[in-house]
């Protein structure tokens, strides 16, 4: 039986093509064995795994012919017989009575793609007849989500937030409409439509979706929310869905490096996951936006993409090829695009990718850079936050690493570049919800400044202390990846691929470390550099440490002196052409930026 489930697994990350041969299929997918004990599973999200591998698995048998089709029915029907019985009698493979991992969104993942696969299955010939029995069981289910979704389950909180979660929206959507088929009921159309309007008004003007409340989502989530949507597009041909889909597009022309590497700088700090996404998100957005830039991604021999799941092998392959107008997006002069919605500002030149983000709240950092090297088969070589964490040595401390969740920063443009300026209580690990969270006492302060130009980063990241505090840890952290991170005394630099750091002002002590995961199942481990004090300090009141740094590709020239005024919240940089002056005037939430020519 494991290994069996090994195999699964292992297909399951099999990157399918949408233009894959049935026979390759039927050759690499590996279904469940029957009679696995549905006692000895340690995680529900297998369910997840197994059910898009067969929505896959019963497309392709739709398509086959002959000894193929016959082995993919087989494969495809022991995968729905096992789903079928794996679930609880009231229709959920995971709840709280449960005692393995997972939480209530399983339900919503594995019944969407099962009931579609029980749809596919349906049409094809010569289909075992068991598919009556497990359209029965499969819309007990349904009804469960429908309870779900009018506030008789307690604890699914998923479905409590409905019309403010999009991510799990489309999945009720989408079961919505494949239950309502199968059903011959319209019990569920007034949901459908509820749930298309959810969609429609967390849609912010960029492209982009809220995740939960008024945060922006991360390109691993807006990927799946489109491939959700679009396969709901080819069931009911919904004009309402092909409209949100032509407008949710955009964002992919924002986020993307020349070379499909997506920036998670915006996105709340806890799905910042920094990984690769599906070729067959850029394929939808391609297809729909007829981007130039999305098109030259697709041309290039690109080993960037993630591997493909079953559901998306299967949906892509079914998409339309509509012709609509080119995505297109205003820069200003200093080089940098803004983005509303994520509070981002954002540049793009020679290969070079620079953020500077308010976002909303809870931010972990307001900055990031990448360099892209279309030549190179590797990641970016990225800075991916500049993070002060605190721990006090009270018995309840937890790390303090956030900023306030209400935003409180300022912007000012200039003709060479963009500034920004932030001052906050540093927060623990608190998630954006709805309602959103209020801000909560801390000790500890930090003032942030940042002058970003379209070739490196300058700022100063301070932290103090409002009150008389012990600590066992008080670091500045500046994260880099995927690359190892040198340190060159010759030139007191830092490099992490193709990107330099230089530090013109640090406290305490300084080492390269495995970074300090608040959550290890989201961050990929990368390094980080950690200026500060490891060990137990005291701090009086009003004591304050910063880290001043420039990061920028290798091939630019650093500032030639940085200088941060802490009593006037002022930085000053002097760089090769130009010098500028930031100060930033808390009381009023004002930021003065001056740039004048260097001689």
């Amino acid at each position: 039986m494991s290994v069996a489930y090994k195999n699964l697994i292992l297909a399951a990350a099999v990157n399918f093509l949408f233009a894959l041969s049935a026979t390759v299929c039927a050759q690499q997918v590996e279904p469940i064995a029957d009679g696995f004990d549905k006692k000895i599973v340690k995680s529900s999200w297998m369910y997840r795994v197994i059910a898009e591998n067969t929505v896959f698995l019963t497309s392709a048998a739709s398509k086959a012919q002959g000894e193929n089709k016959r082995e993919l029915i087989k494969k495809s029907a022991e995968q729905i017989r096992y789903l079928i019985d794996s679930m609880e009698p009231d229709g959920t493979w995971w709840n709280p009575s449960r005692k393995i991992d997972g939480d209530p969104n399983v339900n919503r993942f594995v019944l969407a793609p099962l009931l579609d696969a029980i749809t596919i299955a349906e049409r094809i010939e010569d289909y075992p007849r068991e598919i009556l029995y497990w359209k029965s069981q499969a819309l007990i289910a349904a009804e469960f989500q429908y309870e779900a979704y009018h506030g008789r389950v307690p604890w699914d909180l998923g479905a409590a937030i409905f019309k403010k979660y999009p991510n799990q929206d489309v999945y009720y959507l989408l079961i919505c409409a494949l239950a309502k088929n199968i059903s011959q009921s319209e019990k569920f159309q007034h949901d459908e439509q509820e749930a298309l309007e959810g969609l429609e008004n967390q849609l912010m003007p960029s492209g982009g979706w809220h995740y939960v409340g008024e945060e922006t989502e991360s390109p691993v989530y807006h990927y799946i929310t489109e491939i959700i949507l679009s396969r709901y597009y080819e069931i009911t041909k919904s004009a309402r869905a092909l409209a949100i889909l032509k407008s949710s597009v955009k964002y992919w022309d924002q986020i993307l490096s020349d070379n499909g590497q997506p920036s998670y700088t915006a996105d709340p700090w806890w799905k910042q996951f920094w990984q690769p996404i599906p070729k067959s998100a850029v394929q939808l957005a391609e297809r729909i936006s007829k981007s130039k830039k999305l098109s030259a991604i697709l041309k290039i021999d690109n080993k960037y993409f993630s591997k493909e799941s079953g559901v998306s092998s299967a949906y892509i392959s079914e998409w339309i090829n509509p012709s609509f107008e080119e995505v297109n997006f205003l820069k200003s002069p200093h080089g940098f695009f803004f983005d509303a919605d994520a509070k981002r500002y954002f540049s793009e030149e020679n290969s070079i990718y620079t953020d500077l983000v308010e976002g909303r709240g809870l931010r972990n950092t307001f900055v990031g850079i990448r360099y892209c090297n279309l030549k190179s088969a590797t990641f970016c070589s990225t800075m991916r936050a500049v993070t002060p964490k605190i721990k006090t040595t009270e018995k309840t401390s937890k790390t303090l690493f956030l900023s306030a969740p209400e935003d409180d920063g300022a912007f000012k443009e200039g003709l060479h570049g963009v500034a920004y300026a932030i001052k906050y209580k540093i927060h623990p690990a608190v998630i954006n919800s709805t309602p959103k969270p209020k801000s909560i006492d801390t000790p500890f302060m930090a003032q942030q400044i940042w002058y970003a130009k379209s070739d490196g980063i300058t700022g100063v990241v301070s932290i103090s202390a409002a009150r008389a505090m012990e600590t066992e840890l008080s670091l500045i952290s500046t994260t880099l990846g995927p690359d190892q991170i040198i340190y060159d005394p010759s030139t007191d630099t830092y490099k992490s691929g193709e990107l330099i750091v230089k530090f013109f002002s640090s406290f305490g002590g300084s080492a390269i470390e495995p970074e300090q995961r608040i959550q290890p199942s989201v961050w990929p481990k990368w390094n980080s550099i950690q200026q500060g004090f490891g060990e137990q300090k005291f701090w009086n009141v009003g004591d304050e440490q910063n880290i001043i740094v420039w990061v920028g590709h290798d091939l630019v020239n650093a500032p030639k002196s940085v200088v941060y005024s802490p009593e006037a919240a002022t930085l000053q940089a002097t760089y090769s052409n130009i010098s500028i002056k930031i100060s930033h005037i808390k009381e009023f939430n004002y930021l003065k930026l001056t740039e004048s020519e260097s001689h």
